[in-house]
């Protein structure tokens, strides 16, 4: 009879290592899927973070042409706007060399004088 105890007990060993291996095998096979799920979204992070960084120079190097070109055109208004007062200035010059040799120039003009002749008489 102990022989048959031995048995199951044999058995019962058996089936507890059996099921102590599969629940061993089972642990192991969800820590590497784990592994494998924290890999994967640290590629996923490490690929956002690329694009996040792609997406901000992009950004910055828009504002900066848009600053620049800003800049420019504040730049090419100054040019257009000085290249016109020296011509406004070249022009008042010119109006005011005309306007003193026009005074210089202007003789007194002689007003008639009124000169009465006497008496109107009219005849009806």
């Amino acid at each position: 009879m102990t022989w048959i105890l031995n048995i199951f007990g044999n058995i019962k060993n058996a089936i507890m290592a059996l099921g102590a291996l599969f629940l061993g095998v089972y642990v192991a096979k969800q820590k590497y899927n784990s592994y494998q799920a924290e890999s994967k979204l640290k590629n996923i992070e490490s690929k956002i973070a690329k694009t996040n960084i792609v997406i901000a120079k992009t950004k910055a190097k828009a504002k900066a042409q848009a600053k620049k070109a800003e800049t420019d055109s504040h730049i090419q208004t100054l040019k257009e706007l000085q290249k016109q007062s020296k011509e406004v200035q070249k022009e008042m010059v010119d109006i005011e060399k005309n306007i003193n040799n026009h005074l210089k120039n202007k003789k007194e003009i002689k007003k008639p004088k009124r000169v009465r002749k006497g008496k109107i008489s009219i005849d009806v």
